[in-house]
């Protein structure tokens, strides 16, 4: 059973080990198609983070490398964005 002060249950609501790396609730406004989005940049930055290089984080997302770079890309548009 899940327990929570609000109406509405979150990721923030759930222990750790049922919701890793879903520590921050997306915006009521943000679509499904964008909440995706920005979790896969927000997951290939953490992963280069950790492990040093874009293909070490491609290999141990067992993603490809040109989708990381992909991925950092939408990052730097979305910040490009955000700065406007």
């Amino acid at each position: 059973m899940v327990i929570s002060p609000t109406d509405i249950i979150g990721t923030n609501s759930l222990p750790e080990k049922l919701a890793p790396g879903f520590s921050e609730d997306f915006s009521a406004g943000l679509d499904f198609k964008a909440a995706v989005a920005a979790y896969e940049r927000k997951l290939a930055r953490a992963a280069i983070d950790k492990y040093g290089s874009i293909s070490e984080a491609a290999k141990n997302l067992a993603i490809s490398e040109s989708t990381v770079k992909r991925k950092l890309r939408m990052d730097a548009e979305a910040s490009d964005l955000n700065a406007d």
